[in-house]
């Protein structure tokens, strides 16, 4: 049995792209954020994925206060 990888693929910050696990972490915080009451906005993925911040000061850019077991 081959176990070699047929195709590695790199993001543009050359970060290992792996198919197959996906945690969606944005995502969850987005849910997480709507069930407290917060109004979803059109561009918060786009935000997220583009603003250079941590994750607590862009949460809090978007008037996202998330617990600390949520951040990590």
């Amino acid at each position: 049995m081959n176990t070699s990888p047929a195709l590695i693929v790199f993001d543009l910050y050359g970060t290992l792209v792996q198919f197959g696990i996906k945690h969606h972490p944005f995502r969850k915080i987005l849910l997480w954020a709507r069930e407290q009451g917060r109004n979803p906005q059109p561009d918060d993925a786009r935000k997220m994925m583009t603003i250079d911040k941590d994750c607590g000061e862009l949460l809090a850019t978007l008037g996202i206060f998330p617990p600390a077991n949520i951040l990590a």
